[in-house]
């Protein structure tokens, strides 16, 4: 069993490092990409999350790169800046899904809660912000959890495989650093 854990958008360079392979770490989704590198067949980071390799859990943020244009986001539906962007009119959310038998997916902390304490789910993917999920000192701590919550959910999912699991675990404090 495998799991991303993420306080980033799952799309990010260093997750997407467990999954995809680009030429360009800002292909987060097929709007982001060149016209012509998508003529050529090259696929954006989000669709390599859900077709690349079977991963039981994905927690963090990016719920904008995985459903069509125009979709309003679930948390933020007046504002449309937070809407998908997908062009390809594909929701990979629901295709991810479809492939997994005993799959739930979350886009916030109760959700994800609850379904970690489902022993029927062996796949869950939790999305709760549209792009990176909110510094701890500004998070909804209803809405939205914390690096440790999203970590015990996933080690709870995982667990249930009995060869065990692979768990990548990152916080983004160091974009902190980075500056602009």
């Amino acid at each position: 069993a495998v799991g991303i854990v993420t306080t980033t958008r799952v799309q990010h360079a260093s997750p997407s490092g467990t999954y995809a392979h680009v030429v360009d770490r800002n292909w987060y989704a097929d709007a982001s990409m060149p016209q012509e590198a998508r003529q050529q067949g090259c696929k954006d980071i989000a669709w390599q999350l859900v077709h690349n390799v079977d991963i039981n859990v994905i927690l963090g943020g990016g719920r904008k790169y995985m459903t069509p244009a125009g979709t309003p986001d679930p948390e933020y539906p007046a504002d449309s800046s937070q809407n998908g962007i997908r062009e390809d009119g594909n929701n990979l959310i629901d295709m991810w899904l479809e492939a997994r038998p005993g799959a739930r997916y979350v886009w916030n902390r109760t959700e994800m809660l609850a379904a970690a304490a489902d022993p029927n789910v062996n796949y869950l993917m939790g999305l709760f912000e549209p792009v990176d999920t909110k510094y701890n000192l500004v998070r909804n701590t209803t809405l939205d959890p914390s690096l440790t919550e999203m970590t015990e959910a996933a080690i709870t999912v995982l667990s249930r495989n009995p060869k065990g699991f692979y768990l990548f675990v990152e916080d983004k404090l160091g974009l902190v650093h980075l500056g602009p």
